[in-house]
């Protein structure tokens, strides 16, 4: 005897009544059968409304214009899958057709963009930052002009620390730099060596006592620049590596006359 016969046999089943009750499907009466209280007995229809069609949810708080942009892109991604796999003449040609329509689409959006900002100041961000040459080479005149009235302020305000290694290159190709910079801008600065050792252009550098460490520079890449208020004491890093000198004019007038994004 079998093991699925066995089992039949152990709850009262034939091979016969199982194949029996396989082709002829009965009715469950939930009052009269003893279901057990495992046994969910909801009508249909009651199911039906527990489980929603979830797109249709998933949909109904769009707008019809978000719908309609969520169909094109599924469309567009449709037909471009046909034609990449089945590259027909007509698969293809349908689909640069349906793409050609929504290049239009962009098109007149791109258009009506423009105008909206032409006729609308507030959201023209070129009035601020211009793109045009001629309106490009005005702005970059009126930058130099305040940064070289910036930068005469400085030396009241603000100090700079110069934090360097004897060892490191960018030290030695940055030296020069700094030193005809400070020097026309007539800024109070303090050169420090990190271990010790000197740098050309820098005779009066003075090894690290514990400034480095003080003002949290002592782990960071050199050379590095650091502005320090004289009032306050406040510590802001002017950059770290080899700078230009327009570079660190454009820093330097940033971070003493400029609050975080006025700038952009």
């Amino acid at each position: 005897m079998t093991r699925i016969n066995k089992l039949l046999i152990l709850f009262g089943l034939s091979a016969a009544s199982l194949s029996a009750a396989a082709t002829q499907p009965t009715a469950i009466d939930c009052e009269r059968d003893s279901l057990g209280w495992n046994f969910y007995c909801e009508e249909p229809e009651l199911l039906g409304e527990e489980f929603p069609d979830t797109e249709t949810s998933a949909t109904s708080d769009l707008s019809p214009e978000e719908v309609e942009l969520a169909a094109v892109q599924k469309e567009l991604k449709r037909l471009r899958s046909i034609a990449v796999v089945n590259p027909t003449r007509t698969n293809v040609e349908r689909y640069m057709r349906f793409k050609r329509e929504q290049l239009d689409r962009a098109s007149l959006f791109a258009d009506q963009t423009r105008r909206v900002i032409w006729t609308n100041p507030d959201l023209d961000y070129t009035l601020q930052r211009p793109t045009g040459n001629l309106a490009k080479n005005a702005w970059i005149d009126e930058r130099k002009l305040a940064t070289t009235s910036a930068l005469k302020q400085v030396p009241d305000k603000y100090g700079v620390f110069f934090f360097f290694r004897s060892d490191c290159p960018f030290c030695h190709k940055f030296a020069p730099i700094l030193r005809d910079f400070v020097d026309r801008n007539e800024l109070d600065i303090l050169a420090v060596s990190l271990d010790g050792g000197g740098l050309p252009y820098w005779p009066e550098a003075v090894p690290n006592h514990g400034q480095a460490q003080k003002l949290g520079f002592d782990r960071l890449p050199v050379p590095s620049l650091a502005l320090v208020n004289k009032e306050s004491g406040e510590v802001t890093p002017i950059g770290f590596g080899l700078m230009s000198q327009e570079e660190l004019s454009q820093r330097i007038y940033v971070l003493t006359t400029m609050e975080a994004g006025d700038d952009f």
